[in-house]
């Protein structure tokens, strides 16, 4: 399944237009908070819970919406304030 990191704004795989992926949070000391995402998501924010343990991220699912084209994210966990996420085909 497709992810999107919430420290670096790093995605591993492709997030399709109206498809699943999950927000995975390598940090252990605290969950992160995701939001400005309702344009493309089915939620407007994510609670991503912390890592269990260095190398098993937490982890929550989220659908997109059917879009497509570039989008952004806000936590105040990633380190990349310009963090784009592309949805759809490329």
């Amino acid at each position: 399944m497709a992810s999107i990191n919430v420290v670096t704004g790093a995605v591993s795989g492709t997030i399709g237009s109206n498809s699943s992926f999950e927000w995975e949070n390598p940090n252990t000391t605290g969950s992160c908070q995701v939001t400005d995402v309702g344009a493309w998501c089915s939620s407007s924010s994510y609670a991503v819970p912390a890592a269990a343990s260095a190398g098993s991220p937490g982890k929550v699912s989220a659908n997109t919406l059917n879009v497509s084209g570039n989008f952004s994210f806000s936590s105040p966990c990633c380190n990349d304030p310009n963090a784009r996420v592309h949805v759809g085909a490329k």
